[in-house]
């Protein structure tokens, strides 16, 4: 059977690129209506100016090297087997190109291969 595979893109301007890159591994963490606020603030706030892990009070865990957060109630653990920069020429819609672009900034893709899925029992 095919591995299911995962899609993920990440900005330049972004503190996380670099950590990204760096990495076998990623995670997609889950974390459910309880942590709203925290999962906002992290998305409205930059991991460069401060720790929002520890903002938050999310506790980090690791599984085969791969960091995940213990609170999330849904965790796909990701292998990256492919990383490229996205182009101008490889836009098959140029309204998308111009309308989430303008700049020319455009994402790094990754692709994960999914090696497992954690949930909360």
């Amino acid at each position: 059977m095919e591995p299911l595979r995962h899609y993920h893109l990440c900005a330049p301007k972004r503190y996380t690129l670099p950590i990204l890159e760096a990495a076998g591994g990623y995670s997609l963490c889950f974390m459910g209506q309880k942590y709203a606020t925290e999962v906002m603030y992290c998305g409205r706030n930059s991991g460069k100016d401060g720790d929002k892990i520890a903002h938050c009070g999310f506790t980090v865990a690791h599984k085969d090297g791969i960091p995940y957060f213990e609170e999330a109630e849904l965790v796909v653990l990701c292998k990256k087997s492919f990383g490229t920069w996205m182009t101008e020429d490889n836009f098959l819609d140029k309204e998308v190109l111009s309308a989430c672009y303008p700049e020319k900034d455009f994402h790094k893709l990754f692709i994960g291969e999914i090696l497992e899925v954690l949930t909360k029992e």
